[in-house]
Parts: C-alpha cells; sequence; structure tokens
C-alpha cells in the first residue's frame, strides 16, 4: 500500500472518530438538559401535592443529583476524554463497522484493508496491489458524513415539552408550583410548614384604639381557595369573625382596655400573630384661669385654679393654662 494513501485512509478514520465524539457528546448535552428540567417537573410535582417531609426531600434531592451526575459523565465527560485521546477509544475497525453499517456498499471493505496492512509487506506485490485497488474504490467517500449532526434534531422535543410546560406554570401565576417546591428540595434540611392556599390581609391602616372605645377589625381573605369562616383567636379562646361578603370579615372589640394580641385562624391555618395596641385617654390634671382685670375696675390680676364658672367685669383678659396626662406633649 502507497504511504500516501495509508495516511489518507487513517486520516479519514481519525475524522470520522473524532465527528463520532462529538455527535455523542452533543446527544449528551441534550439528555442531561432534558433529564434536569423532566427531573426537575417531576419532583417538584411530588413535593408539591405531597409535601413531603425533610428526608423524604433529601431522597428526592440526592436522586436528582446522582441521576443528573451519572448522566454528565457517562454521556458528556467520557465522550469529552475521548475525543482528547485520553482513556481508551474505538479502534478503527470498530470505526470500519459503524460506517459500513451506513455505506453498505463499502460493507466490509474497510476492515479488509486495514486486515491486508496489517499483513502487507513491501515485497509482497500481490498484497499491495489488492490494498490499493480496494482503497481506490472507497476514496469517494467521507467516512464523516455516516454522521449527521441534524439527526439530533429529534431529541430536542425533550427539552421543549418540559420547557413549555414551565414556561405555562410561569405565565399563568403558577410559578410557586416550580418554584417554592423547588426550593424547599433543595433546602431539605429545613423543615417547612404547610402553606395555606389563601392569605389574610387586614385593611385597618393602624391596629390602635383609645382606651375603653370599640374597634372593628376589617379582613379581606385572597388566595386560590377561600374558608367559609374565619375565626379570631384570643388568649386561647378563639371567637367567629362576621362575613360581610365572600372575602370580607370583620369582628368587633368592645371596651378595649388594654393591649390586645390575637392570631387569625381558617381551615386549619393560622396567620401571624398581631397586636390591638390602646392608647391611653388625654386627661386634665389641672387647669388655671388668668384673669388681666381693665384699669376702671381697680382690681389686681389673679389666677384662679381649676374654675370653670366666672362673673367678671367687662373688658377682662382672660387666658387658660392646661396641664394634660397621657398626651403627647
Amino acid at each position: 500500500m502507497k504511504e500516501s494513501e495509508n495516511n489518507l485512509l487513517f486520516d479519514k478514520l481519525n475524522r470520522f472518530i473524532n465527528k463520532y465524539y462529538k455527535n455523542k457528546i452533543l446527544k449528551g448535552l441534550i439528555f442531561l438538559l432534558s433529564s434536569l428540567l423532566i427531573f426537575l417537573l417531576f419532583f417538584s410535582f411530588i413535593e408539591y401535592f405531597s409535601r413531603l417531609s425533610s428526608f423524604g426531600r433529601g431522597v428526592l434531592f440526592w436522586i436528582y443529583c446522582s441521576l443528573n451526575l451519572i448522566i454528565l459523565i457517562k454521556f458528556i465527560v467520557v465522550p469529552l476524554t475521548q475525543l482528547l485521546r485520553i482513556g481508551k477509544t474505538i479502534s478503527f475497525s470498530d470505526a470500519a463497522k459503524i460506517i459500513g453499517r451506513h455505506f453498505p456498499e463499502i460493507d466490509d471493505k474497510i476492515l479488509n484493508i486495514l486486515q491486508l496492512n496489517e499483513l502487507s509487506d513491501s515485497d509482497n506485490l500481490l498484497i499491495q496491489a489488492s490494498i490499493t485497488q480496494k482503497t481506490e474504490s472507497i476514496q469517494s467517500f467521507s467516512f464523516s458524513n455516516s454522521i449527521n449532526f441534524k439527526e439530533n434534531k429529534k431529541h430536542l422535543k425533550w427539552i421543549a415539552v418540559p420547557s413549555l410546560l414551565i414556561f405555562l406554570f410561569f405565565i399563568t401565576g403558577n410559578k410557586h408550583i416550580i418554584t417554592a417546591s423547588s426550593a424547599r428540595i433543595v433546602d431539605h434540611n429545613t423543615e417547612y410548614d404547610l402553606e395555606a392556599p389563601f392569605k389574610f390581609i387586614v385593611n385597618n391602616k393602624k391596629l390602635e384604639i383609645i382606651q375603653q372605645e370599640d374597634f372593628e377589625l376589617d379582613i379581606d381573605v385572597e388566595g386560590s381557595k377561600i374558608p367559609n369562616n374565619i375565626y379570631i383567636e384570643i388568649e386561647n379562646n378563639r371567637f367567629s369573625l362576621k362575613k360581610n361578603d365572600f372575602t370580607n370579615f370583620r369582628f368587633l372589640f368592645k371596651n378595649v382596655v388594654s393591649d390586645i394580641n390575637f392570631k387569625l385562624y381558617a381551615d386549619g391555618f393560622y396567620s401571624e400573630s398581631f397586636c390591638l395596641k390602646t392608647i391611653q385617654k388625654p386627661n386634665i390634671l389641672e387647669f388655671n384661669t388668668i384673669l388681666h382685670y381693665p384699669a376702671y375696675t381697680k382690681k389686681k390680676n389673679e389666677i384662679l385654679s381649676n374654675i370653670g364658672d366666672l362673673i367678671i367685669p367687662e373688658g377682662t383678659i382672660v387666658s387658660w393654662g392646661f396641664e394634660f396626662k397621657n398626651t403627647d406633649s
């Protein structure tokens, strides 16, 4: 076999092997990405509908990590090392068999050439002639064409479908099914309370009331499931709120004399703790009346304490001074 023909064959086989491993890496990337998305959805659904314990979420987390790590190593890292000719790679004979399956017309010819090349001796002209003849018959074939990267498009559906589902969850306002559930799986060491399908909204601007006055608590409820009844819990005592409409509830605190801590409760779920604060009534401790008499009366000015009713001469200038309790100034 001529040296140039020998080199040409091996060069074509090497190009095929390179493309073969690049194709495997491309398939591996698609496989890994589809696995990440599919199992993200699958495990998020399991957590959302089952509300697993810390142990259960830990199992899902490590299965997810282990499975995708195996895929990463087996279908991407290993082919990459083989592409770089690190470790065991397919031989020219293996490559010839793959090429032969794609080009039936040259099936076994490459293998025969490789086998004859091993037997070839510079003095054996008959073997050399046979190798040359077979080599010339396959020169028109591009071995790399037996691998088509575009064939991987058919696998993209495994990425497109879960991606579309995730997109739909986000645009329909249900992204929490994915985001919250997956976050709990990642943070599997933390115990989470079951989240209510609704939330309490306090409409009162301030939870403050002057002592001994009544206070009406105004509550709205928002969510995917509105409870029929809402209760207020005060010192382990539970009272029902008045239902005004489908989402609005109210409760009247009567004659409030001190701060009241309370929680709202409905369908097994509690709100955060609230405190209705009392403001003490301002009281007048003392007031003084200062009288400035007109000159014609020839009376001295005087100060009267805590006197409300006055009979004074015309022209008298009166001013008051007050001392208060429970005021800001």
